[in-house]
């Protein structure tokens, strides 16, 4: 590349030396007493662009990467920038650029979903609007519809015909740069039953410890493949995360992604177990074997246990489900008995947990399912920070026989 750059400021080809001392010094003495403002896109790592840059003054350089780059900071001493995703605001205005005001206006509801599903990712919103913008006579609405689906959205914002501007390109390029580490890290988040998780859960699916799942986790987020979401928590957006699932069926074999996905859903509901002790321990409880864990729950007294269930209640409602609905038959039923404290903070969705119980088996016991409605209705008391507890309401989860069918996430298969 450098030597590109010397035959753009006039050095011809034949003159331009082979050593690369003499190519950095060359380069740096043509833009002496020239104003000029070098841009570097999408560098890799600071060793690729520290040549390019220059050191005349009144030169600049701009070096964009998705990786931090702290060597520039520290050794070249760069000023580092760091950029957030769009707004709400920001995601909304290519679309309504590339649809027209009008259409926009008409359909506010639809652009906003369609900045969401696009995770508010520039290259994805451009590409995305540019799909909606050429379908005059379809609503947005529909548009929205038809990309709703991760997996089906990330490859209708491929098929572009311009390798340049897919949005898996993009993805494809940030996963070539990884490490082996990296590597297994990320192509295991496609694993996880939801987009946001903690450090434990990431290093059952990754078959490590904790401290090196947080290594790795880490280190993908200074290479923004993964966001921090609070304390020893991450996210991932549903476009990447697609991005994950179609590459770990690519990389791995059924087997390991069925011992991962399966290692994965048997954490859970051990932890869920766990805690529920904490918060519970006067209470019964189903009396089914739990599989042994490599990693510990993440909470060691009743108020962390309680924080810990209230946190991860969305992500233990989609483990039951996926559970049930992969025939995973002790782990539902370790599950939906250790999901009582949902009669403290939601009775709908107490509800919803009393539906997968008779798929805890192909012959539910009617005892194991008694059982379990005894003990999530009754009066408790919701834990409060140090052990105490406070005032509840007496609620009930309810006891549904009814079973709402729903097609199987297709995390391992």
């Amino acid at each position: 590349m450098l030597s590109t750059f010397v035959q753009v400021l006039g050095v011809p080809e034949s003159r331009v030396p082979g050593g690369a001392d003499a190519l950095v010094g060359l380069y740096r003495s043509l833009l002496a007493g020239r104003r000029v403002l070098v841009v570097l896109d999408n560098a890799a790592d600071a060793s690729q662009v520290r040549p390019l840059l220059p050191t005349a003054a009144g030169c600049l350089a701009v070096v964009t990467s998705r990786a931090v780059l702290t060597s520039l900071a520290v050794v070249d001493g760069a000023h580092r920038v760091g950029l957030g995703l769009f707004t709400r605001d920001e995601a909304e205005e290519p679309v309504a650029t590339a649809v027209g005001p009008d259409r926009a206006k008409a359909e506010p509801a639809a652009v906003a979903e369609l900045a969401r599903l696009c995770a508010r990712l520039p290259l994805a919103l451009r590409v995305a609007a540019a799909r909606v913008a050429v379908r005059r006579h379809q609503p947005i609405g529909e548009h929205v519809v038809e990309l709703g689906q991760s997996t089906w959205l990330l490859e209708a914002l491929s098929r572009t015909g311009d390798e340049r501007i897919a949005v898996r390109t993009l993805f494809d390029w940030s996963y070539d740069q990884l490490d082996s580490g990296q590597t297994r890290m990320f192509l295991r988040l496609g694993l996880q039953p939801a987009l946001e998780f903690g450090v434990h859960a990431a290093a059952v699916v990754d078959g490590t410890g904790t401290q090196a799942a947080h290594r790795s986790l880490e280190s993908l987020a200074d290479l923004h493949l993964v966001e921090p979401a609070g304390r020893g928590r991450y996210r991932v957006h549903a476009l990447l995360h697609a991005h994950t699932l179609d590459r770990v069926h690519q990389e791995e074999t059924p087997a390991e992604r069925q011992a991962a996905f399966d290692a994965a859903l048997g954490w859970y509901a051990s932890a869920a177990a766990t805690a529920d002790r904490l918060v519970f321990p006067a209470q019964p409880r189903v009396n089914v074997a739990r599989d042994a864990v490599d990693v510990a729950a993440p909470c060691a007294d009743r108020a962390g246990a309680w924080e810990w269930l209230t946190t991860e209640r969305p992500t233990l409602l989609e483990v039951l489900r996926l559970s049930a609905e992969h025939g995973r038959h002790r782990t539902t039923v370790v599950l939906a008995a250790a999901m009582r404290f949902l009669a403290l903070t939601s009775s709908a969705q107490g509800r919803r947990v009393s539906k997968w119980i008779p798929r805890a088996s192909p012959r539910p016991g009617p005892s194991v399912i008694r059982r379990r409605r005894r003990s999530s209705t009754g009066a408790e008391r919701k834990p409060t920070r140090g052990g105490r507890t406070g005032p509840g309401r007496r609620r009930t989860c309810g006891a549904a026989s009814r079973s709402r069918p729903g097609a199987a996430t297709p995390c391992c298969g």
